[in-house]
């Protein structure tokens, strides 16, 4: 299983490098309980899990496990089998923790607390130019709108 790299900050950038947060998402093509924890055990501050193929049968389990720092989107559907999204959050944003939502099987976001703004992050899964039902534009336009509502 490949990660992406962990951003490293460096100690001598003092107190405003305690300020920031690592980001990362990544593309499953399927996920399994396995991997959920090995991506859980990173400990990004923030991750979006994308192409789940439907959300870990574990995930309440996941949710018992980690409260507040795993979020998925609804389950799946046979007409679209590859979606699936999820947010997983490191202890110290799941603390800043405001509100969160699954808006259908292809987004989840979560609206966490800033220092001086607050941050949405949402993690959306996007199909590839070819795909029908929904159409890749179909998602986007989903997730303009989204975004325009929140």
């Amino acid at each position: 299983m490949q990660h992406p790299p962990k951003l490293k900050i460096p100690n001598k950038l003092g107190k405003r490098a305690r300020d920031r947060f690592t980001i990362a998402t990544w593309n499953c093509n399927h996920i399994s309980h396995q991997k959920m924890e090995a991506v859980i055990s990173d400990n990004y501050d923030m991750m979006a899990l994308t192409e789940l193929w439907d959300r870990p049968k574990e995930s309440w389990e996941l949710s018992i496990k980690y409260p507040g720092r795993v979020f998925c989107s609804e389950p799946t559907d046979r007409t679209d089998p590859a979606a699936g999204a999820a947010v997983i959050l490191s202890k110290r944003m799941a603390i800043r923790l405001i509100t969160w939502k699954a808006e259908g099987t292809r987004f989840v976001w979560v609206r966490l607390e800033g220092q001086f703004y607050n941050i949405l992050f949402i993690s959306a899964y996007i199909p590839h130019k070819t795909k029908e039902n929904p159409t890749q534009s179909q998602s986007l336009s989903a997730l303009e709108t989204l975004c325009h509502t929140l």
